[in-house]
């Protein structure tokens, strides 16, 4: 008979389940990469003999964070757009701009560098928005898990479409690389202002049928409700300068909350990125439809399109993820720091409440629950450890603003 593989029982000063209330002097046993047990020490240690103990001290143990949205490829454009100016228009401007001056060599290097800073980051899967798909190969690497979106660009319908059949191309390769083993794919529309609405009905359409997930950017500012709703123009002139126009295309007179609903894409298996121009009948509309919502709120901030409604959005059932967005519009890719910040900005917000939104919730929105998430019985014993003194108070400290060296994982 086969012997059952020692376990490790990890003793430390405060457990922070992020499903349970935080536990001082708690434990957390591990066997074969996966958790057995959580609880206080004094509770569970006669489980385990004295010589698979490993004393953590003063350490605080929990899960590994979600960031359900980044833009990994991206990162080559720090510093290169304007950030606090309240025009989502010249940002994207910028952005473009920069997407045109960058090589994609400088591309793929910073998505590396990007990579690789994430298990600093305290980070344990990642939704990823990549049009070039360079991403997989660096995430393989640092062994994070996550769900790596080809996106589709392209108001106009023939660009659409071409786009589509470039990230088409691109999945069978993807799934069939066993290095990526930890990864899932899905081809995405970048946001109902920027794809052909043909292009987006049969990408949604199809990760329905497959099962794939489909994120999406839904009124991350007033310009682009405006835009949908035919009340600005100057929105679509800008799409016209970017080259995405359309002859003969008519705003939709919807909002694009709305307009996602009236085309039946408001479902389980859909994440809406943003989500910061909404009025109560929408927040309604999605607490109802199942969906994700994901929010970026220093992004947000940074750019001035205003904050996401968190508060309303509890109160109607919604369970919202963090993402951290890219570096053309954060300075860090830390969702240690999205939660500082949200907390500075939306202080009625509990702790235990913000760490469920970059654990739990991020985790379920990404279909990754069953593995990662919080600290529970089955699932990933990759736990990480801060070393930071947080007091009496650990969830007030670590959702606070934290010191980045002092994170490690055990």
């Amino acid at each position: 008979t086969a012997l059952k593989p020692k376990p490790t029982l990890h003793r430390a000063r405060w457990v922070l389940p992020a499903v349970e209330p935080p536990i001082e002097g708690g434990a957390v046993a591990v066997r074969e990469g996966l958790i057995e047990q959580v609880g206080k020490f004094s509770e569970i240690k006669d489980d385990y003999p004295s010589e698979c103990v490993n004393d953590l001290g003063d350490a605080t143990l929990l899960p590994g964070l979600v960031n359900a949205h980044a833009h990994l490829d991206n990162s080559a454009f720090e510093g290169k757009a304007p950030l606090g100016e309240g025009d989502f228009v010249a940002w994207i401007d910028a952005l473009l701009t920069a997407k045109d001056e960058t090589s994609q060599e400088k591309r793929r290097e910073a998505t590396a560098v990007a990579c690789r800073l994430l298990p600093r980051l305290g980070t344990i899967a990642v939704g990823d928005i990549s049009p070039t798909a360079y991403s997989p190969a660096f995430l393989a690497e640092e062994q994070i898990r996550g769900n790596v979106f080809i996106e589709v660009t392209g108001f106009n319908k023939e660009r659409a479409e071409s786009t589509l059949l470039e990230a088409e191309e691109k999945l069978p390769a993807l799934e069939k690389e066993p290095a990526y083993n930890r990864l899932r794919f899905s081809v995405n529309p970048h946001a109902l202002y920027s794809t052909h609405e043909s292009v987006v009905k049969k990408i949604f359409m199809r990760n329905f049928q497959e099962r794939r997930i489909t994120s999406i950017h839904l009124s991350e500012s007033v310009e682009e409700v405006q835009f949908l709703t035919g009340e600005s123009d100057r929105f679509a002139g800008a799409i016209e300068r970017w080259g995405f126009t359309e002859s003969g295309w008519k705003p939709p007179g919807l909002t694009p909350v709305r307009l996602m609903d009236n085309l039946g894409f408001l479902r389980p298996g859909v994440i809406t990125v943003h989500c910061v121009s909404l009025d109560d009948e929408e927040l309604e509309l999605l607490a109802r439809s199942g969906v994700s919502v994901c929010l970026c709120p220093r992004s947000n901030d940074n750019i001035g399109v205003g904050q996401p409604r968190i508060a309303e959005m509890l109160a109607v059932g919604i369970e919202p993820c963090l993402g951290t967005d890219g570096l053309g519009s954060v300075q860090s890719l830390s969702v240690f720091d999205e939660m500082a910040f949200v907390r500075s900005r939306h202080p009625e917000l509990k702790p235990e409440l913000l760490l469920r939104m970059a654990t739990v919730n991020g985790a379920r929105a990404l279909r990754f629950d069953s593995v990662l998430g919080a600290l529970k019985t089955g699932l990933t014993g990759r736990i990480l450890s801060y070393t930071g003194d947080v007091g009496r108070e650990p969830l007030e400290a670590l959702t606070s603003g934290i010191d980045h060296d002092k994170i490690h994982w055990v």
